[in-house]
């Protein structure tokens, strides 16, 4: 086990002051090695719960926990120092809107999570090198966003997310952006390095194109998660 969610409510309040419970006691319980994705159609509170799993959201009530060197650790309990730590160290993160930043060549965003916990510089420039001909754009390297396509500059945000060799990737409508080619190369991506560095990979979705690319199908509807 790497990640355990238990009993995770997580309410809004609405413009009336109302409160909207999205989610309603929701459980999950991920295994090194895992491939999931969360489905369920916009606002039923899937990206929610990708954020709140990812430590990016807080809730009502209810635990996450990690197994971190082999200890069992509420991660909501962690100082905001520790909480960073285990973020740049365990959590690596693939957002729909890839967030690169224009200035810096596609090697040079593959490496920027690494300078935030001061890795070695010839080891992550080496790691970097080999995660860019993963994703087929090696050729690249040198080009800034800009002189991607869309589906390229996804590509480059895959492999930044790997760069600190992390215990889990959280994907939030990783192909959201894209079109039907692009996006079948980007899953036919995450599915070689998923299977290559037994990665635990957890995706939220509302395509059933990006749901049958992983092992376990999980829905949430209505607040509550069924598979």
């Amino acid at each position: 086990m790497v990640l355990k969610a238990e009993n995770i409510k997580k309410s809004y309040s609405s413009n009336n002051d109302d409160s909207i419970l999205v989610l309603d006691s929701v459980s999950l319980t991920v295994n090194e090695g895992d491939y999931i994705s969360i489905l369920g159609s916009s606002g039923a509170g899937k990206s929610t719960f990708l954020n709140i799993l990812a430590s990016l959201d807080t809730f009502d009530s209810g635990s996450v926990k990690y197994i971190i060197n082999k200890e069992e650790i509420d991660i909501f309990d962690l100082s905001d120092k520790k909480l960073s730590q285990v973020r740049s160290s365990h959590i690596g993160f693939i957002f729909q809107f890839h967030h690169l930043l224009p200035e810096f060549s596609a090697i040079e965003n593959i490496l920027i999570p690494s300078l935030l916990i001061n890795s070695d510089s010839k080891e992550s420039k080496e790691r970097a090198e080999y995660l860019i001909d993963k994703v087929g754009l090696y050729s690249r390297k040198k080009h800034r966003p800009s002189q991607l396509s869309g589906g390229e500059q996804q590509r480059i945000a895959i492999a930044r997310s790997l760069i600190n060799k992390p215990k889990i990737i959280f994907a939030d409508e990783p192909t959201g952006n894209l079109d039907k080619t692009n996006s079948e190369n980007i899953l036919s991506i995450i599915n070689n390095i998923q299977q290559e560095l037994k990665m635990t990979f957890i995706t939220a979705t509302h395509s059933e194109l990006v749901a049958s690319n992983s092992d376990k199908v999980y829905k949430i509807e209505s607040g509550k998660i069924s598979n």
